[in-house]
């Protein structure tokens, strides 16, 4: 299995740097994106540009912010789950705000939010999502706690269209394909199902509904997708042989990305015991190893007594894959979709795309050199997954 991943944005409400840029600067980070590790923050876009390179996003790991555009349909068509690993004002996995012209955010496969509540306000035109022909409580999680389930939802704008007859008041738009399928306050005696009989039941391990029973079935994992199997964990770095009464390597170890197990981490990220990460932790430095193929890991190892200090250390965090692959460095904690970062990206006056890589030529704060690539993508694929 593969799967596209496109690392999501940080920056909330703050204005891009470029305003006239800022449409190419979205299509260019989600074109054929499925999973956005991180948030989804479309912002700021006036007029009614096209927005179907949004179509592919199956998976966000955070938020989804909508605010402050005036286009009139948002096509999240195929998003299936929110999992809120981090929340916008610390309360909202869903947050559309303040958006002048939108009539319709089409959300007609979201069936679960992991985490976080929903916030829709501000919208004076927006007809879907109506609150009233939605029932949020069968999208969000039941272990969702009531502090993270708050709910802030405005009145439909007037002279809407109902929902297609077919959808029995429950609608993401108007159309037959927009009625809302439950999965959860319909079930017998589970947490998602395809159905209101105890044999329509899914896995315990599955998110956002299924088509079967078993945990290959789920239409998005609950915790970790292995393979295409849903499971709690990850398969551990040692297992227990009780014919010796030791514990040994897995040959079958697996690191979390996400909410993925993984082989090895994606280049540029670091392996730990368990997780791929972007920055070590503390007392603890980035090493390359060479593997018995030939090929090069970076993972972080425990320093021995203090960590080397010294100036601060560039890191790997992309690879870029266009006409040809490069590499982007940033500091340590600054994160993909920071303010920061996305002002390295530059969309020419000719629709081309450049990343703009600062190279220090002197002692960090002072004076700055920049090279220019041109890429076609900021997309991740994750092969063998």
């Amino acid at each position: 299995m593969c799967v596209a991943v496109c690392l999501g944005t940080d920056m909330k409400l703050a204005l891009p740097s470029s305003l006239e840029n800022h449409y190419e600067t979205l299509r260019l980070l989600y074109t054929d994106c499925q999973v956005v590790h991180g948030n989804l923050e479309i912002t700021h876009l006036s007029g009614n540009p096209d927005l179907s390179f949004l179509q592919g996003i199956v998976e966000v790991q955070g938020y989804v912010l909508v605010a402050h555009v005036s286009v009139k349909l948002v096509p999240l068509d195929n998003l299936r789950i929110i999992r809120g690993s981090q929340l916008y004002s610390s309360n909202y996995s869903l947050a559309v705000l303040d958006n002048q012209g939108l009539e319709t955010l089409r959300l007609r496969s979201l069936k679960e939010i992991l985490l976080g509540g929903v916030s829709i306000w501000g919208n004076p035109q927006l007809c879907f999502p109506d609150p009233q022909s939605i029932n949020l409580r069968d999208i969000l999680d039941e272990q969702n706690t009531p502090h993270h389930r708050e709910l802030r939802l405005q009145s439909r704008a007037p002279n809407c269209a109902n929902c297609h007859p077919a959808c029995e008041n429950r609608c993401w738009g108007e159309t037959e394909q927009d009625c809302q399928t439950l999965t959860r306050i319909i079930c017998s005696g589970c947490q998602r199902c395809k159905g209101r009989l105890l044999s329509d039941c899914c896995h315990k391990q599955c998110a956002a509904g299924c088509t079967g029973p078993k945990d290959s079935d789920c239409l998005a994992c609950r915790h970790f997708n292995d393979s295409g199997l849903c499971k709690e964990a990850c398969p551990p770095a040692t297992i227990y042989d009780t014919v010796i009464f030791q514990s040994k390597p897995n040959p079958d170890k697996r690191f979390s990305f996400g909410a993925t197990c993984v082989k090895k981490c994606p280049y540029n990220y670091l392996a730990m015991e368990v997780a791929c990460t972007l920055n070590c932790p503390q007392n603890s430095k980035e090493v390359i190893v060479k593997q018995p193929d030939g090929t090069e890991t970076q993972k972080c190892e425990k320093c021995e007594g203090d960590c080397a200090k010294g100036g601060t250390q560039m890191r790997l965090l992309l690879t870029f894959i266009g006409n040809f692959t490069i590499r982007s460095f940033l500091y340590p904690g600054l994160k993909m979709g920071h303010k920061l970062f996305m002002d390295f990206i530059n969309i020419l006056s000719d629709g081309s795309t450049q990343i703009r890589k600062k190279m220090p030529h002197q002692p960090y704060g002072e004076t700055w050199g920049w090279q220019h690539y041109a890429v076609d993508h900021i997309i991740m694929s994750l092969a063998g997954l």
